[in-house]
């Protein structure tokens, strides 16, 4: 059952350790533009893409590259 905690506190050490080198290794220049990079979603089992539309509704449609298909992670 020690060994376990052990573990765990080893996991959360690394995982922190990693948000650490990511926020250090962000270039200057990337930190310092505000446009985030947009993509499409598409689901690999039925070829359709994450679609919306004006009044914020969410589904799937057939990839047509428009707007409403564009999404930014956050």
């Amino acid at each position: 059952m020690f060994g376990r905690v052990g573990i765990k506190a080893t996991v959360a050490g690394t995982g922190a350790l990693a948000v650490t080198l990511l926020a250090i290794c962000v270039p200057a220049s990337a930190a310092a533009d505000t446009r985030a990079a947009q993509s499409t979603v598409k689901n690999v089992a039925t070829g359709f893409c994450l679609d919306s539309n004006a009044n914020r509704q969410v589904y799937t449609l057939g990839c047509n590259g428009g707007s409403y298909q564009q999404w930014t992670g956050v």
